[in-house]
């Protein structure tokens, strides 16, 4: 398996479940991309309309 590059990616993470947000951050930022994990579609939303980000990462099955 090879190594992904994610050096000066932006990825933003939406997801509720405190673990698996964790494991998707230390994978995301071990391959070196920037990674901002947030909780809710509501303040992935907001995080969206301040800054620019390369991918989003998302549950599909979320409360809100």
């Amino acid at each position: 398996l090879s190594q992904v590059d994610l050096s000066g990616t932006r990825i933003i993470t939406v997801e509720d479940n405190e673990d698996i947000s964790t494991l998707l951050t230390i994978i995301l930022e071990a391959a070196g991309a920037e990674v901002f994990g947030v909780a809710s579609a509501r303040r992935a939303l907001e995080l969206l309309g301040e800054t620019s980000f390369t991918a989003l990462v998302s549950d599909i099955g979320m409360p809100d």
